[in-house]
């Protein structure tokens, strides 16, 4: 699950531990054009979440202000 601690550049960093089965699965909503946009969206900010991409990050990459509540 994840959990915050302070960090340099972020106010708090999210780590998340995710099989890579899990990881497979997201990849593919990605990649899949019939998966609806929402989905696509949450699945990338799980998956750069589990690379070590801290929240100011993925909020730069992907222009969402409410990045937390899916991390």
């Amino acid at each position: 699950m994840p959990h915050g601690r302070a960090s340099l550049g972020d106010a708090f960093w999210k780590s998340l531990s995710v099989p890579s089965n899990d990881i497979r699965r997201l990849e593919a909503l990605v990649q899949d054009r019939n998966t609806p946009q929402k989905h696509v969206w949450r699945a990338e900010i799980v998956l750069l979440t589990a690379e070590g991409v801290g929240t100011n990050e993925i909020v730069r990459r992907k222009s969402k202000t409410c990045i937390w509540r899916w991390q």
